[in-house]
């Protein structure tokens, strides 16, 4: 019988025009892992309910469609911004388990890093709108994540970086992206 390979996702948090680069430390420093999505509120019910992605659409039109910024683009783009969002926050609390393996690649010092996710001690995931939140403006939607191991930059090919360098957030990552996690988890 064959062991279950966990599922590998990529983690990049991305740079806010006036916040700056969310990408080092939280993963390092804090053991966790945020997306931001501010306005929908906690989603804990329908994480608990494991409610399909579609509900996570309906949330993120109601939260995001006067927001300035979106109202102003054309129906389509809209609409794939609600889903793309609605995805992420999907993914990363619905499908993203207790065990799977993150990638984060944090550029501030040049370290791919690998970890699992977990619990919180709150439950599945961590809503943190609290002015303690340092990111609470941005992110406030965490996983918890114990760092299992860091590779250096240098040690790493231009492949590897480049899936842990994507910048979608928070994505399953491919083949290559597993390759990389399982050879940085292998007993040396």
């Amino acid at each position: 019988m064959t062991a279950k390979r966990s599922v590998v996702w990529g983690f990049y948090p991305g740079t806010h025009e006036v916040a700056g680069d969310f990408s080092d430390d939280v993963f390092s420093d804090d053991r966790l892992i945020g997306v931001g999505r501010p306005r929908t509120g906690d989603l804990q019910a329908l994480v608990a309910e494991h409610r399909p992605v579609s509900d996570f659409v309906t949330v993120v039109r109601y939260a995001y469609q006067h927001n300035e910024d979106i109202a102003a683009w054309e129906l389509k783009k809209c609409e794939r911004w609600f889903q793309r969002s609605a995805g992420i926050l999907h993914r990363f609390l619905c499908e993203a388990q207790p065990g799977y393996i993150v990638v984060f690649a944090n550029k501030r010092n040049e370290q791919a890093y690998v970890g699992r996710i977990r619990d919180t001690d709150e439950g599945r995931y961590k809503y943190d709108a609290s002015e303690r939140n340092r990111f609470h403006r941005h992110f406030r939607h965490f996983r918890a994540v114990t760092c299992v191991s860091s590779v250096p930059y240098a040690d790493c090919s231009a492949e590897d970086l480049s899936q842990a360098r994507t910048q979608n957030i928070f994505w399953r990552m491919g083949e290559a992206g597993t390759i990389f996690a399982t050879e940085v988890l292998r007993p040396r």
